[in-house]
């Protein structure tokens, strides 16, 4: 196990309370929050050595509240088009369960594109998630893989496109 590794298990161990907590009182709901948790500090995970500890509480704070907020965003979506495009009664976006619901509905599509984007291009696939899922700028993913920043930006540039070409509804 290396450093960071040891020092993310210790920050999971003083934190994931306060950021469940903190969570569920946005969404109220236990194991939303548990999840929204989990993303934090998978994220955190991708800027273990790029943080000053002193603000890691205050850092996990933030994007908590962003998982938080995307969540909630993503929720009222998906309770707006069942009530427009539905002639089902379905339970008010208050409900746990319903937003729960959506979230795995977002999530199932959101790793099927990923699954296909990977098919398409691997490169592609791992510039998206350290540049949209960790939120690694686009220079440190050119360090890392050894191109350009250039080539970073046609790949992203180029994935958008197949996105909208391959899946025009969303």
């Amino acid at each position: 196990m290396c450093e960071d590794d040891r020092r993310l298990d210790d920050y999971f161990e003083i934190f994931k309370d306060l950021i469940i907590r903190y969570a569920k009182s946005y969404v109220g709901d236990y194991y939303i929050a548990e999840d929204i948790c989990q993303e934090t500090f998978l994220k955190l995970y991708g800027y273990m050595g790029r943080l000053d500890e002193r603000g890691v509480k205050r850092w996990l704070y933030v994007v908590s509240y962003n998982k938080t907020c995307d969540w909630i965003r993503r929720s009222k979506k998906y309770h707006e088009l069942i009530e427009e495009n539905s002639d089902l009664l379905v339970r008010g976006a208050d409900d746990p369960v319903d937003r729960y619901a959506a979230f795995l509905d977002d999530t199932d599509w959101c790793n099927h594109i990923l699954r296909k984007v990977r098919e398409k291009n691997e490169k592609w696939y791992e510039i998206l998630i350290l540049f949209d899922y960790f939120g690694i700028p686009k220079r440190e993913i050119a360090k890392k893989m050894g191109i350009p920043i250039s080539t970073v930006d046609t790949y992203l540039r180029r994935w958008k496109k197949w996105l909208k070409d391959n899946f025009p509804n969303n």
